[in-house]
């Protein structure tokens, strides 16, 4: 009995340690998806600036995050690098996109878009798990 009570203890504090992170993970996942919905309806300059910038902050803080198929890997394993690269790129993309809406170029920028998608895509089909 007694060892069935020090595994589950076990077991729930780490799971605590990891489900934090992941949620954060899962929440910033939500926002980039979220805003970039907004991007995609909007010709607001204002909403778009926006949208843009919880994305772009989103994207920041996910970097720092482990995703589920990357667990048990160090900061700078080969892995994880190239995870954080995967967010530079799409960091770099909405930067661009935010320089296009900030000189009035909105069409271009909504155009630019699919950029954004095309990385979200092939990078989740690498990380997702």
């Amino acid at each position: 009995m007694r060892k069935q009570i020090v595994s589950l203890l076990v077991l729930s504090c780490l799971m605590a340690g990891t489900t934090p992170a992941l949620g954060r993970l899962q929440s910033d996942m939500q926002t980039l998806a979220k805003n970039l919905a907004v991007i995609e309806k909007s010709n607001d300059a204002t909403e778009l600036k926006g949208a843009l910038q919880n994305m772009r902050s989103a994207a920041l803080t996910a970097r720092e995050e482990i995703p589920f198929s990357l667990d048990g890997k160090k900061a700078d394993s080969p892995e994880m690098k190239n995870y954080q690269q995967g967010y530079d790129i799409l960091i770099s993309q909405i930067d661009q996109v935010a320089e296009l809406v900030d000189k009035g170029s909105i069409e271009e920028a909504k155009a630019a878009v699919d950029k954004l998608k095309n990385t979200r895509n092939s990078w989740h089909m690498k990380y997702r798990s």
